[in-house]
């Protein structure tokens, strides 16, 4: 077989295989572009309270968008609301601010028996829920509608 033919036989199937890297692609920025799924952020907020009351940083890591690097947000975390009850706990979800933007009121108890209120704000971001680092408001008193994050 001569080199020309050779090249004649690779070229159909150089080109099958960028067709399909390229549809493998595109289903799956299609998927990540979704629409946000309401109902999966009491998921997440679920696992985020499991890793606070386990004080497991790498999980606190995980909630946050994938080019976050603010250590001391997720350590402040930590600080203020580890060991919080992840069974007693109370969640309000809002999307007042727009559907890809979540405020979310959580009420439970420290490891010290004080009881917590707090809100975060979540972000749809390549598919799931995010948390907002650095805009966690502690709340006292009456429990109000959540602040609109600000920039870390």
């Amino acid at each position: 077989m001569t080199p020309r033919q050779r090249i004649e036989m690779a070229v159909p199937l150089v080109a099958l295989a960028m067709a399909g890297a390229i549809s493998v692609w595109f289903s799956r920025h299609a998927a990540a572009e979704g629409a946000p799924d309401r109902a999966s952020a009491a998921g997440t907020i679920f696992g985020y309270l499991c890793a606070l009351e386990r004080h497991d940083l790498r999980q606190l890591a995980g909630f946050a968008p994938g080019t976050y690097e603010g250590e001391e947000d997720i350590d402040g975390r930590l600080q203020r609301f580890g060991g919080a009850s992840a069974s007693q706990a109370e969640v309000e979800i809002s999307s007042a601010l727009s559907p890809s933007l979540l405020s979310v009121t959580i009420r439970t108890v420290g490891p010290d028996a004080q009881k917590l209120a707090w809100t975060e704000n979540m972000i749809w971001c390549e598919g799931s829920w995010k948390l907002v680092l650095g805009s966690a408001r502690e709340l006292s008193g009456e429990l109000s509608v959540a602040s609109e994050p600000q920039s870390p």
